[in-house]
């Protein structure tokens, strides 16, 4: 009879326990790695240097044919029990949806690359590199300190398609709280200027289209420079012919007036731009 009964606890169903934190804290190295199972394919390998990885084992569909795979989860205690278990739940949840968690991951991992890479700042200094050879060293000056000094310190770590509205706004009112209205008017209402290198990439964000915040600023308000009648040209053609002080001065006043070209058009004038036939 007392055979029976041992007979009996001997064969008696296992009972299924998850890990808790005590059990995996407690887990010492032995000379080999051992599992600790948590269950639904999840366990938790202790290596015999002390470290102790997150596993997920899962069946994964390779051209109609089942094969097995290890996905990892983790490091303990970088990655604790309930976020390993919210993985695995994650991972499994990709399986029943029929995509392969381990490139799913690898995507991820990419993704939140470019996102670094198409930081504010980086894509500015990008458009800056590429474009500000083209620019007078004036300007270029001018733009990139605008950048360094306004832009970079608040936006200049997040990525381009998360900055919102209200972030784009608070820029702006910094620069409006300084009067600076027709710095922001220039160069805040119309970021996109700035980044027309990024739209090609597939960044998008409220900075694409910033007239979301148009109407919320202060407007400055514009003096246009005087200027002369038609009937007041030829007193001023001969004002400038009675000049008396440089000559390259009264020569260069007299271009002006025929040609109608900017001042910086015509300082920066080459010869090979000039037609001395006409």
């Amino acid at each position: 009879m007392a055979s029976s009964t041992t007979r009996r606890s001997r064969y008696a169903p296992f009972v299924f326990m998850p890990l808790t934190d005590v059990a995996i804290r407690s887990a010492k190295p032995r000379e080999r790695s051992y599992k600790l199972t948590d269950g639904q394919g999840m366990y938790l390998e202790v290596m015999p240097i002390g470290a102790k990885y997150w596993r997920l084992k899962c069946r994964i569909d390779v051209n109609g044919k089942p094969v097995e795979r290890r996905l990892a989860l983790g490091v303990y205690p970088t990655v604790s029990l309930l976020a390993a278990r919210k993985a695995r739940d994650e991972a499994k949840d990709q399986l029943r949806a029929g995509l392969d968690p381990t490139h799913e991951k690898r995507c991820a991992k990419v993704e939140k690359s470019q996102e670094r890479t198409n930081s504010f700042e980086a894509l500015g200094r990008d458009w800056y590199q590429t474009l500000g050879e083209l620019w007078i060293v004036r300007h270029a000056d001018f733009i990139e300190k605008f950048l360094e000094r306004e832009l970079f310190p608040l936006l200049g770590i997040r990525p381009v398609r998360e900055i919102t509205a209200s972030e784009l706004l608070m820029v702006m009112r910094k620069i409006e709280s300084r009067d600076a209205l027709e710095l922001h008017a220039m160069r805040c209402r119309r970021p996109v200027r700035y980044f027309g290198l990024a739209w090609p990439q597939g960044v998008r964000s409220v900075i694409h289209h910033p007239t979301c915040v148009r109407g919320a600023l202060k407007t400055c308000s514009v003096t246009h420079m005087k200027r002369i009648g038609e009937s007041e040209i030829p007193e001023l053609m001969r004002k400038i012919a009675a000049y008396d002080g440089e000559p390259q001065t009264r020569l260069t006043m007299e271009l002006l007036a025929l040609t109608f070209v900017r001042i910086a058009e015509l300082r920066f004038a080459e010869w090979n731009e000039i037609d001395e036939k006409s």
